[in-house]
């Protein structure tokens, strides 16, 4: 017998219309998926925002959207509780350029406005660093970066990837916080073709377009 006819009789003889039989499937399916949810949440120290969740839930044969996972999440209360590390950051830095952006995160044309940042966030029970240069104009991420050290060569190749696509009438506003590492002489100096611009100090909404980015 095939599996459609079978199902038909088993809903023939149950009186139950086939749109509630696919109902109770999906929500039984989503029971499972929120004890998934959990054991991932509790397992990986309560780090996992939706996305990561979306994927880690496929890989366990939990094929949702994004939109999903967020929904059943905001349902069970849980939240992703990474928070946004400097490394390095000690006292103050030597080379403070002022908020030149000073939350304006609109551009009219490409290369006009860029933020970066850098986060740390961990896979397994290894640290990694990520690095993003997004241009405000379309909030894309032209260049990005991961390294396993705070060092200053992953910043380095990131912003000489983003320099290379720029024409020579090209001056973007670059914006970032006050990290160590975009506070040394070798930044600077890279940056002498662009307009440099930081957040104040420990003011998270100066650079609020990339923290977003990096909270999910």
């Amino acid at each position: 017998m095939k599996p459609n006819h079978a199902l038909n009789d088993l809903l023939r003889v149950a009186k139950m219309p086939r749109s509630s039989f696919y109902y109770k499937e999906v929500k039984r399916n989503y029971h499972e998926a929120k004890e998934a949810i959990l054991s991932l949440y509790k397992k990986n120290r309560k780090r996992d925002g939706y996305r990561p969740m979306t994927f880690k839930l496929c890989q366990m044969g939990f094929h949702l959207n994004h939109k999903t996972v967020l929904k059943l999440m905001n349902e069970l209360g849980v939240h992703s509780i990474l928070r946004k590390k400097r490394p390095g950051k000690r006292g103050k830095i030597s080379h403070i350029a002022p908020n030149v952006l000073n939350r304006d995160f609109t551009a009219k044309a490409l290369n006009q406005k860029w933020v970066t940042d850098v986060t740390e966030f961990h896979v397994e029970q290894e640290k990694l660093y990520f690095s993003p240069l997004m241009d405000l104009a379309n909030r894309e991420i032209i260049a990005y970066r991961f390294a396993t050290r705070p060092k200053f060569s992953p910043v380095k190749s990131l912003l000489e990837q983003g320099l290379s696509r720029l024409k020579p009438t090209e001056c973007p506003i670059i914006h970032s916080d006050q990290g160590v590492l975009y506070g040394t002489q070798e930044w600077v100096k890279m940056l002498e073709g662009a307009v440099r611009s930081m957040s104040n100090r420990g003011n998270g909404y100066d650079n609020a377009v990339i923290e977003s980015f990096l909270r999910y």
